[in-house]
């Protein structure tokens, strides 16, 4: 059997004020395209409220690191009360979504992702100890990878949102924030 290694587990990241939700997703599907990953949409669903927009998404983005090794991202996304509202951005007038953003992240290590090493028990006695003893600096050096692509998405996403906030300097337009939860 496949074994998952869970690095992160539901990290969330909330934001609120405003963005354009067509470069919010831009941004994400950028980011995995420049890092070769496989894009998986699980679902995707969007209902209109009288207070606006509620959209949910959810993403596994994963790559093969080897025949042996897969690293993966679980997303999801949720954003509420989404509003288009129109604000002047350098003299000109642009057109803004307006709402929060809540995301998931969960990111998992798969080893032995095609079930090579389950035939017999002593195929898998044999994988623990090479795990343990043999690949353990491989495994390791994969583990900081990913988490190198975790905190790279974390901020790219956050420099998007604080850019687009920067973009718009008009009074009584509400300040925007960026929280993320520990």
């Amino acid at each position: 059997m496949t074994e998952i290694k869970v690095l992160v587990d539901k990290k969330e990241l909330r934001y609120e004020g405003p963005f354009r939700l067509e470069e919010f997703h831009g941004t994400l599907m950028r980011f995995f395209k420049e890092r070769h990953f496989v894009q998986v949409e699980l679902r995707s669903e969007e209902k209109q409220h009288s207070d606006g927009k509620y959209f949910f998404a959810e993403m596994f983005p994963y790559r093969k690191m080897s025949d042996y090794l897969r690293k993966a991202f679980h997303l999801e996304i949720f954003m509420y009360r989404l509003n288009k509202k129109e604000v002047v951005v350098n003299g000109k007038k642009e057109t803004y979504d307006f709402g929060e953003i809540r995301m998931l992240f969960t990111v998992t290590m798969f080893s032995d992702w095609r079930f090579r090493f389950e035939k017999t028990g002593f195929y898998f006695f044999l994988r623990a100890l090479i795990d343990k003893y043999i690949r353990y600096d491989i495994i390791r050096e994969m583990e900081d990878e990913i988490m190198k692509d975790y905190i790279d998405l974390q901020e790219e996403l956050k420099n998007y949102l604080q850019m687009t906030r920067m973009k718009i300097i008009e009074p009584g337009v509400e300040q925007a924030r960026i929280r993320e939860a520990v």
